[in-house]
């Protein structure tokens, strides 16, 4: 795809970044392909190879994108990792050396020398550093300069089918965080061919897009990265990872630049709509030639959902997991419901089974992943005797007369679901920890699928039925407060609301539901 896409616009901008000074800084298709061949030349002397590859610890950017395409120009898998990772030093980089020690990598990339320094020491010492600014005194590195200057590799010197394996990701479920997805070549390229026969629009012209979804993921790394270099468009890249500082820049940028295409999970949906709502200028420009504004990680808040469409905003959805190398389902129309997955991509096969009143869903096709990188047996419980993934999504038809628009998600199997940033909410163990917390409580629904908090309907205990409304609150919020001790907001609920029966059985339940993540909660619901 990128020599196609150096034959067919050599001279376009492939990406384009602001460098620290707010400089602007690109690089073009034809310059890519040229660079990525002195990349994978200068990786395979430092000794990577399809056995050994190399780990990036940095977010996204022009270097980030060289270091991957010159990896899979030479058949060494690259293993991208959140950046947060590489600077979380707790117990000694504990996740960092976890992920390490299933990549093995020869060679560590990371763009600031001095900032991941401490987590290559602790990691893997032993791996050929390569950084863009250089790393503290006494550590030895490889500048990356020295990579772009390397003799080219030639064509032929390596061999490149559907079969290689192109990069080894750690996706979110909390079930696999630390084990690695094998993500192939035709993968992706099925992946990426499915979309655009899906959305014709994408080869009517070159694609625009600014965005900042973090490529350690499926979602930015494989789908939004993956559509620029397919369809020769134009990549205005943000660093994915440094969330606190992200908003405003991509803010910024976003209202710089009208895009064709738009990507963001639904909490930053949520937030920019806010902006746009607010400026009617920001909006016309940004609406000028926009194609598809699309989410995917949860299921959309309805009231984001319908700000977006009022607004004119042409919605879709994009259903998927590092498993399906990030998308399997998307929505074709432009007025999709906020839980809308969509329909399967060419090439993709959903088995439904019965569960209740929807279905469990289980997928296969060529962009759905052979297993987990040295672990047979994740990979033997992954998928069922028909070679079909597991998917733990729960979904139903919109409308069971016309399968063609698709499905709509429901649930997880086991009971996990997502906030709205794409965090894993592990309800089962939450219900446990705060029924042991609380004493008042028989019985507790941890909710918030899709919302920015978790948040609990609190079933009391006939004796505590009886004590004073106030105090019985303020005891449910001291154990909310102890439950969520440890921080995260996965784990940590923000909102409760005292039922009158068993709330899973509750005949009042959505309405409950409702009030508990309503925008302005009532006086009952108490709050953290």
């Amino acid at each position: 795809m990128l020599d196609d896409a150096a034959r067919r616009a050599p001279d376009r901008a492939f990406l384009i970044e602001r460098d620290a000074r707010r400089r602007w800084r690109q690089i073009g298709f034809a310059t890519a392909a040229k660079r990525s061949r002195r990349v994978a030349a200068a990786l395979l002397a430092l000794g990577a190879s399809e056995t050994r590859p190399v780990m990036i610890l940095s977010g996204n950017g022009i270097d980030h994108a060289l270091v991957t395409l010159g990896a899979a120009r030479a058949a060494i898998p690259v293993a991208p990792v959140a950046a947060v990772v590489g600077l979380d030093a707790r117990d000694g980089f504990a996740r960092l050396r976890a992920i390490a020690d299933v990549v093995r990598p020869a060679v560590v990339f990371a763009r600031d020398g001095v900032a991941y320094a401490g987590a290559v020491r602790a990691a893997a010492p032993a791996a050929a550093f390569v950084s863009v600014g250089a790393p503290p005194p006494g550590m030895r590195s490889f500048d990356y300069a020295r990579l772009l200057a390397h003799e080219p590799l030639s064509d032929g010197d390596v061999a490149v089918d559907g079969d290689t394996v192109a990069k080894l990701m750690f996706g979110s479920d909390p079930r696999t965080e630390s084990a690695a997805v094998i993500v192939t070549h035709g993968m992706i390229g099925a992946m990426l061919q499915g979309l655009a026969q899906s959305w014709p629009f994408l080869d009517r012209h070159p694609p625009v897009i600014v965005d900042a979804q973090p490529w350690s993921g499926a979602f930015g790394g494989n789908v939004v990265l993956g559509i620029a270099l397919r369809h020769t468009g134009t990549l205005h890249v943000e660093d994915g990872e440094a969330a606190g500082q992200r908003l405003a820049r991509t803010a910024r940028l976003r209202a710089e630049i009208a895009p064709t295409l738009a990507f963001d999970v639904p909490s930053g949906w949520a937030r920019w709509v806010e902006h746009l709502r607010a400026d009617d200028g920001l909006r016309r420009r940004w609406l000028t030639r926009l194609d598809r504004a699309c989410w995917s990680g949860s299921t959309m808040a309805p009231s984001t959902c319908d700000a977006l469409r009022a607004i004119g905003v042409p919605l879709a959805a994009i259903w998927g997991s590092t498993e399906t190398a990030g998308a399997a389902c998307v929505t074709g129309g432009v007025d999709p419901k906020f839980d809308a997955i969509g329909a399967p991509l060419a090439g993709v096969e959903l088995t439904l089974l019965p569960d209740g009143d929807a279905y469990e869903m289980r997928v296969r096709g060529p962009q759905v992943t052979t297993g987990y990188y040295w672990r047979p047996d994740l990979t033997a419980t992954a998928f069922d005797d028909n070679g079909r993934l597991r998917t733990g999504d729960v979904v139903r038809p919109v409308d069971a007369r016309a399968p063609d628009r698709g499905l709509e998600y429901v649930a997880r199997l086991d009971r996990r679901f997502k906030l709205s940033g794409g965090t894993w909410v592990r309800a089962a163990e939450l219900q446990a920890a705060f029924l042991a917390e609380c004493s008042d409580a028989a019985d507790v629904l941890v909710t918030g699928q899709g919302g920015d908090d978790v948040s609990l309907l609190v079933y009391p205990t006939t004796d505590a039925a009886l004590l004073d409304r106030d105090v019985l609150r303020a005891q449910i919020a001291d154990a909310m407060r102890r439950v969520g001790a440890g921080g995260a907001a996965s784990a940590s609920p923000r909102r409760a609301l005292i039922v009158d029966a068993p709330p899973a059985r509750h005949p009042r339940l959505a309405a409950y539901v409702a009030r508990l993540h309503a925008s302005e909660p009532d006086a009952e619901v108490i709050l953290l």
